[in-house]
């Protein structure tokens, strides 16, 4: 259910939430309701949501504030689609041994010395030579660029168990199927 966007439950999400229920038989859509109104208005507080947190995380990447290994430890032995970061000295993303004082304090000069010939990260124009894509929406001002009636078709991802992995090294393992009750009635 999560998987296939639709919410914790049934009619929470998805094509049977965002299709209307019935249409008048002239073909005019029926009119909005309070609760319909409250589901556009909770779904633009997720994008709103979704948009601030973009932008404080581009705020850390351009400052380099960001970690180089993303997630907990715990999250990445859990999540398998957090790739594995083999720069590591371990798989868990622990960083190396942290060396010597002297050669990290040698580090930092040779690093002040090269400071000159590169422009400060606040400064750099990291966006230099992007083009932005025209918006089809606004710039035909046809109104059927505002309209998707596409339902998408849902993909089934394999379903992520330790015991199936352990037993092959096929990553597609299917879900194994549920034992029968094979007690018939009297």
């Amino acid at each position: 259910m999560l998987h296939h966007g639709h919410g914790d439950r049934y009619g929470k999400y998805g094509p049977s939430r965002e299709i209307a229920d019935f249409e008048y038989a002239d073909g005019t859509p029926s009119s909005i309701s309070g609760k319909r109104f409250a589901l556009k208005h909770h779904q633009d507080h997720l994008l709103v949501q979704l948009i601030r947190s973009a932008a404080i995380v581009e705020r850390f990447e351009e400052e380099e504030l960001l970690p180089r290994i993303p997630g907990t430890p715990e999250q990445r032995s859990w999540d398998p689609e957090i790739p594995l970061f083999l720069e590591d000295v371990d798989e868990f993303g622990r960083p190396p041994r942290p060396v010597a004082g002297d050669m990290i304090a040698r580090v930092i000069e040779e690093r002040f010395a090269q400071e000159s010939g590169r422009t400060p990260v606040n400064l750099a124009n990291r966006h230099a030579g992007e083009v932005l894509e025209p918006n089809t929406m606004f710039a035909t001002y046809d109104p059927a660029a505002f309209v998707s009636d596409a339902i998408k078709k849902d993909v089934r991802r394999p379903f992520w168990s330790r015991r199936r992995w352990a037993l092959s090294d096929n990553f597609m393992v299917p879900m194994s199927p549920k034992p029968k009750n094979t007690i018939k009635d009297e």
